[in-house]
């Protein structure tokens, strides 16, 4: 006589996605508004490198995600520019 034993499925406890998102966002926020030191740290941690290429390459990659180029091409496109600027 065969047998078999079935467990109930154990679900994780997860942090909601949404509120890690605004608790990062507060914080962010937080940082800008209070602390100047810490405006330019963040922008440095957001932005590595050169922000001025840094900040053109971000804006290249919206347009071309906004022109309905492939993410993967988008992306490809962002990080040559990336790189050819920190030559």
């Amino acid at each position: 006589m065969g047998y078999r034993i079935v467990y109930e499925k154990q679900e994780k406890w997860k942090f909601p996605k949404k509120k890690t998102l605004l608790l990062v966002l507060a914080a962010m926020a937080m940082v800008v508004l209070l602390w100047p030191a810490g405006r330019n740290a963040l922008r440095e941690w957001m932005l590595p490198g050169d922000t001025e290429v840094t900040s053109q390459a971000l804006q290249g990659l919206a347009s071309d995600l906004s022109d309905g180029e492939s993410l993967g091409d988008a992306v490809t496109a962002f990080c040559k520019e990336i790189i050819e600027g920190g030559q």
